[in-house]
């Protein structure tokens, strides 16, 4: 679903502490607002946007259980990132939500309470608009035929959030966070595509180009996804190279790094090549 911009490359000292701040900074919030479990919930282009929005406060420095008491440092207040708890626990109640839609069993106390925690923060009207989107991701895919009609609830739940998330700020929004939404729904297929097909699951790859094997696609199909991809790519550095960021430097290369390493194995997936060593990388970061 989420959780493809990260670090795909060698960070400097300074660059894994300036991550670490922030990606803690998340951890303890959710921790904080929601509870010990949603720690394992993080998203990680939540704390992208982090990055982009926050400057670095003071730093508290801390030994972290879950990586072997290792020291780890963030914000000395968390109270600065209480609304990317709300944000990361958004996506994650779009993602239950979908989970139901689909027919997976999901407590309901679960999403009740969840619901219940977000609307007080978001709004009702806000949380409702945001269900009717994620259901709309679920009738598309049973009335629809074509990958870019599967694709688009997609880009439509990331402008929906993005509209919220970066309020005046002066970017066009709505091409950054359409493409993202895009490029998320196109990667999610690629890589859960084997997976669904085994279980019969809807797979907007398998459902639009009628295949059940990914590598039997055929030449243009194939084209057309990957020229779907770079054109997500530039549509999101066309959008963000019109404003300066904060954390700015660390932001592009996050972007530019996550962005191919994904392109690469998409393509290898498509070409039936293994992919052992980029998993094995993935894992150690």
């Amino acid at each position: 679903m989420y959780g493809y911009i990260s670090l795909y490359f060698e960070p400097t000292q300074q660059e894994k502490q300036l991550y670490q701040y922030y990606y803690c900074g998340l951890c303890h919030s959710l921790k904080k607002y929601f509870s010990e479990p949603y720690r394992l919930t993080i998203i990680k282009e939540v704390v992208l946007f982090e990055i982009m929005q926050q400057q670095v406060q003071s730093r508290k420095y801390f030994k972290c259980p879950y990586v072997l008491f290792k020291e780890k440092n963030r914000p000395e207040n968390t109270q600065d990132f209480k609304h990317y708890a709300y944000i990361n626990s958004l996506i994650v109640y779009g993602k239950l939500k979908d989970n139901v839609n689909e027919g997976k069993k999901i407590p309901q106390i679960l999403i009740s309470k969840l619901r219940n925690k977000l609307s007080l923060y978001f709004s009702d009207p806000f949380i409702s608009k945001y269900e009717q989107l994620i259901y709309s991701q679920t009738e598309a895919e049973k009335e629809k035929n074509d990958f870019d009609d599967f694709a688009r609830p997609s880009s439509e739940i990331m402008y929906f959030i993005a509209q919220k998330e970066f309020n005046g700020m002066e970017f066009d929004v709505e091409l950054f966070s359409k493409a993202c939404g895009t490029l998320v729904y196109l990667i999610d297929a690629v890589y859960d595509f084997k997976t669904d097909v085994k279980k019969s699951a809807f797979n907007g790859i398998a459902k639009s180009f009628g295949i059940t094997d990914i590598t039997r696609i055929n030449a243009k199909d194939f084209e057309r996804l990957i020229f779907t991809y770079d054109i997500c790519v530039k549509s999101i550095y066309e959008s963000l190279n019109t404003i300066e960021f904060k954390n700015n430097q660390l932001v592009h290369k996050l972007l530019s790094y996550s962005f191919t390493y994904h392109r690469n194995r998409v393509i290898k997936i498509f070409k039936g090549e293994k992919d052992e060593n980029n998993r094995r990388a993935c894992k150690k970061r």
